[in-house]
């Protein structure tokens, strides 16, 4: 038989306050659920565990001794049946977050752009400021002195290598000394002259006028560069007045450059024929006695059949002792240089000369132990050595019969390239190397 609340026979006695504590019962766990709820989502579990774990926590309460207060849970119970239960299902829950890595803070420095201060920490020191200066103009002093050592050599080679230039008409021309002499021949003995031409020896004015031929080509060349050099002065000197838009353009300005230009030529002449040798006087001795004495030799011609006499022979042949003509030229045109060291040469070592009391040290070479001090003595001999200067060194280009003399040393191994030494001195270095000779034989 079942009891109904509702069934007018059922005769127990009803509680008027049942309505108000179930009342008061729902909002209680409205509210635990709403605390269970918050709890659960706090403690990051499974989105599909989510409902499951409230159901537990919530189960695990309901059977939990009421308080003594009447109160049914507290916050404190949530918290620990929530731990109970991860302990319990660890897998219902997400894993721990990983703690995040610590900020790194980039220093404020590495931020800003590059101040003074450590552009100045980047600067080269004053001491190696200094030290690279130095070097730097060491190595422009060495190549300075290099270029004009080279450029020394090169105008010594071709000066030694260039031959005597003559111009055309001074070749075709003849000279007027040895005009002269034959007029003065003619007015000392007019006999001579009425002699036949054959009677003359063509031998000895040749050799004369080829010696003048050459002082008169020297000079003609010598007259055409300062004439040269006179014109370039000019027209360096007036700029662009010359130009087309030059005040120049005026027919009285060109009449006064040309007269300008005149009186300069006319004085390169008149100090051209001041510089001009004067052989001739020894000249015309030399062919006024062949003429003298060729009409004896005219006039005694021995038979066809009898030899030509022994008197007569140094007559018909120029004598071989007199190269005074020729040379006398080739002489004037010689002038030695400021500073130039000419004469036998004492050798010290194969680097180091001694001549007329001076040392002279070689360029470009310098001496190393066991150099061929005695070849280059033998080598030397009596003869002359010519040493000149060199700009910015303190050493000397010597030469020996026109051959340079540190180009030679080094050739055969007598030493090594100094740093300043040309790079032909290096190469005749490198020679000696690689054949092994002088001080490259060890």
């Amino acid at each position: 038989m079942s009891l109904d609340a509702n069934d007018p026979a059922d005769t127990r006695p009803t509680d008027p306050l049942l309505p108000e504590r179930d009342a008061a019962w729902d909002a209680d766990r409205a509210a635990l659920r709403a605390r269970i709820a918050a709890a659960v989502g706090d403690a990051r579990p499974h989105p599909i565990a989510r409902h499951t774990l409230a159901l537990l926590v919530e189960a695990q309460l309901a059977h939990a001794p009421v308080p003594a207060d009447g109160s049914h849970a507290h916050d404190g119970s949530v918290d620990e049946a929530l731990a109970a239960m991860r302990s319990r299902h660890p897998d219902l829950f997400l894993p721990p977050e990983p703690e995040p890595a610590p900020a790194v803070v980039e220093p404020a420095v590495a931020a800003k752009a590059p101040g003074p201060s450590m552009l100045s920490s980047l600067a080269p020191s004053p001491a190696r400021l200094a030290a690279m200066t130095e070097r730097g103009r060491a190595l422009a002093t060495a190549a300075r002195s290099r270029l004009l050592t080279m450029g020394a050599a090169a105008r010594t080679r071709l000066s030694r290598e260039r031959p005597a230039r003559v111009s055309p008409e001074a070749a075709s021309a003849e000279p007027p000394s040895v005009a002269a002499a034959m007029a003065a021949s003619t007015e000392v003995s007019p006999p001579a002259m009425s002699a036949p031409a054959p009677a003359v020896p063509p031998v000895s004015l040749p050799l004369a006028d080829r010696s003048r031929r050459r002082g008169a080509g020297d000079l003609s060349v010598r007259a055409a560069d300062r004439g040269r050099r006179t014109w370039y002065g000019l027209r360096d000197g007036l700029g662009d007045a010359v130009g087309p838009g030059g005040s120049l353009r005026r027919p009285s300005a060109v009449m006064a450059l040309a007269a300008v230009a005149c009186a300069g030529l006319l004085v390169v002449l008149l100090r051209g024929d001041g510089d001009r040798p004067s052989p001739a006087p020894a000249a015309a001795p030399s062919v006024q006695t062949p003429a003298a004495e060729a009409p004896p030799a005219a006039a005694q011609t021995p038979p066809a059949s009898q030899p030509p006499s022994a008197s007569a022979r140094p007559q018909a042949a120029p004598p071989d002792d007199e190269p005074a003509p020729d040379d006398a030229p080739m002489q004037a045109d010689v002038v030695p240089q400021a500073g130039e060291i000419t004469g036998p040469a004492e050798v010290v070592d194969t680097a180091t000369l001694k001549i007329g009391g001076r040392v002279v040290r070689l360029f470009g070479v310098a001496f190393v132990r066991g150099g061929q001090t005695e070849e280059l003595t033998r080598y030397l001999g009596k003869r002359s050595v010519t040493c000149r200067p060199v700009a910015g060194s303190e050493a000397h280009l010597c030469a020996v019969d026109g051959r340079d003399l540190s180009e030679v040393v080094l050739f055969n191994g007598g030493g090594r390239a100094s740093p300043e030494a040309t790079p032909d001195l290096v190469a005749a270095e490198d020679r000696a190397r690689t054949e092994r000779l002088g001080v490259w034989a060890r």
